[in-house]
C-alpha cells in the first residue's frame, strides 16, 4: 500500500514543474514582447491563466 506522504510530494513536484514552466516561458515571451499579458505567458507555458 502506498504511503499517504507520497501524494503531497507529488503535488509539490507538479507545482515546481508548473512554476518553472511559467517562469521559463515568461522570460522568453516578455523579452520579445514586454507588454505581453499574463494570458499570453500562460498560453506559452501551456497552463491555464488561473494557475
Amino acid at each position: 500500500m502506498a504511503s499517504s506522504d507520497s501524494a503531497p510530494q507529488a503535488d509539490s513536484a507538479t507545482r515546481r514543474r508548473t512554476r518553472a514552466a511559467i517562469v521559463d516561458r515568461a522570460i522568453v515571451v516578455l523579452a520579445a514582447r514586454p507588454d505581453a499579458s499574463l494570458s499570453v505567458v500562460a498560453e506559452a507555458a501551456e497552463v491555464s491563466r488561473s494557475t
